[in-house]
């Protein structure tokens, strides 16, 4: 995979987990749960590679700091692997139409 992309997680009800490697027993780094309008911040996710249905990734929170903020003040980087694509083949993140 070249390039990068800015995705989101498609996660509404639980989160997607963060690890260190490509494996689903490998340690968890965060838990990523999906933006919301509600929330005084957000994340980005950047895809740097791939392999197979997983994602090397780095993501970036970002936080409000009041109602004239429009893009939010990073507050937080990590780097890690997230599972694109549930047991079903069902995609766990989705790409970003919106401007964040």
């Amino acid at each position: 995979m070249r390039g990068k992309a800015v995705v989101g997680v498609n996660l509404t009800t639980r989160c997607l987990n963060l690890r260190e490697k490509p494996n689903i027993k490998s340690n968890k780094i965060a838990c990523l749960q999906s933006n919301s309008w509600r929330d005084d911040s957000y994340i980005k996710i950047d895809i740097k590679s791939d392999a197979n249905k997983w994602f090397f990734v780095i993501v970036r929170k970002y936080q409000y700091k009041d109602e004239n903020d429009s893009c939010g003040t990073l507050i937080e980087t990590k780097r890690g692997w997230l599972k694109a694509l549930d047991d079903n083949g069902f995609p766990n993140i989705w790409f970003s139409v919106t401007a964040y």
